[in-house]
């Protein structure tokens, strides 16, 4: 962010921003979701989210029940063991709790289980089938990933 005005937001975009998250898609008006960052201070509540995005996915289906809502969101590419079921994400920069999880190929879908207050405050409760959303796996399962890929690849002497 280099700038504000009123409700307004100016942003500067690296390269790799463009081509690694969905900033790009954005136009005047567009709804993102932000909250001040963490202070070394604060009561930590829920997933470390840094705003590092993975990639992007796409909301594959919705199911409404009364104010709830499950919403199921698809990724093309994930290194094994960054998503769990009860494990954490981020979509949007919205820290959620994976409720399902089926690996396809080298991606999958996951669900995740949407409360009234997270639909009535983020953008995830107008996004139709289809939007494309950012994607954060959880940061110490990507650090525990990579430290375990890195001792596979050594002890094959790779």
């Amino acid at each position: 962010m280099v700038e504000t005005s009123g409700e307004r937001i100016f942003f500067e975009l690296s390269r790799e921003t463009l081509e690694r998250t969905i900033a790009g898609d954005y136009a005047e008006g567009t709804t993102v979701n932000m909250e001040r960052s963490l202070s070394l201070s604060d009561r930590l509540g829920g997933h470390f989210v840094t705003g590092h995005i993975d990639g992007v996915g796409r909301v594959e289906a919705i199911s409404k029940e009364g104010e709830f809502c499950e919403m199921d969101f698809r990724v093309d590419l994930v290194s094994p063991g960054l998503v769990a079921e009860k494990g954490s994400v981020a979509v949007n920069g919205v820290s959620l709790t994976v409720a399902r999880w089926n690996r396809i190929g080298s991606g999958g879908v996951f669900r995740v289980a949407l409360i009234p207050e997270t639909l009535d405050r983020t953008n995830l409760g107008t996004a139709p089938v289809g939007t494309r959303v950012n994607i954060e796996y959880d940061l110490i399962a990507r650090y525990v990933v990579e430290a375990l890929t890195a001792r596979s690849e050594e002890e094959r002497g790779q």
